[in-house]
C-alpha cells in the first residue's frame, strides 16, 4: 500500500507540473495577444528606458519604504522579463540602488556599469 501511495503521489505531482506549464504557456499566448504585445521590442525597450529614468528602484531602510521601481516591469510577463534582462543599460542605471541585488545588476549591466 505505501508503494502504491508514493506512485500515486508521484503521478499527481507530474500532472500538477504539466498543468502549471500549460498555464504558463496559455498566459504567454494571452499576453502576446494584448495590444501592447504587438509593439516591437525596440519600442518597448525605449518605453522601459523612459520608465527606468522616471522610476528608479529605491533601497528600503527604517525610514524609507523600498520600491522596485522599473524592475517591476520584469515581473509582468516572460517577454517583458526577457526584454528587461537583455537591456543592459537598464541594469547599469540601477547599480547601487538595491545593495542586495548588486551582483545580479552588475552581471546584467555588463559593459553598461557607470564609472
Amino acid at each position: 500500500m505505501p508503494r502504491e501511495r508514493s506512485q500515486i503521489v508521484q503521478l499527481l505531482r507530474q500532472d500538477s507540473n504539466a498543468l502549471r506549464e500549460m498555464l504558463r504557456e496559455t498566459n504567454a499566448q494571452l499576453n502576446a495577444l494584448a495590444p501592447i504585445g504587438r509593439l516591437p521590442p525596440e519600442i518597448l525597450g525605449t518605453i522601459f528606458t523612459l520608465v527606468a529614468k522616471a522610476e528608479p528602484p529605491q533601497y528600503a531602510s527604517k525610514s524609507i519604504k523600498g520600491d522596485l521601481g522599473w524592475v517591476r516591469l520584469s515581473h509582468i510577463c516572460r517577454a517583458w522579463r526577457d526584454l528587461c534582462i537583455d537591456t543592459p543599460s537598464l541594469w547599469g542605471r540601477a547599480i547601487g540602488r538595491l545593495p542586495r541585488a548588486l551582483p545580479v545588476f552588475m552581471e546584467r549591466a555588463g559593459k553598461h556599469v557607470p564609472l
